[in-house]
């Protein structure tokens, strides 16, 4: 158990080094409702907590299985789908 947290967290933070997406989720009240609430006229989010609509996507972890060291949003390299595509960004990467 303590060795899959581990691997997870090194992940993890191999990730947030490499792709720089500190910060970038979908935390914002406004988040994911087709406009980008990060930026000027509307800025009513702080940078990084509208992801998916200021960003395409791409990043989150609002997968029930995001950090458990394994893929599971189906897409390239992934071990199962039982997540969709985007939402387990801590074991896949960014899509």
């Amino acid at each position: 158990m303590a060795h899959r947290l581990l691997r997870s967290l090194f992940l993890l933070l191999t990730l947030f080094l490499m792709t720089g997406l500190a910060g970038c989720d979908d935390s914002c009240q406004f988040a994911n409702d087709g406009d980008c609430d990060e930026n000027p006229p509307l800025q009513i989010c702080a940078t990084g907590t509208d992801t998916t609509d200021c960003r395409g996507g791409g990043c989150s972890d609002t997968c029930g299985a995001a950090f458990d060291g394994e893929c599971d949003d189906g897409g390239p390299g992934s071990i199962t789908n039982i997540c969709s595509v985007g939402t387990d960004c801590s074991d896949c990467g960014p899509r």
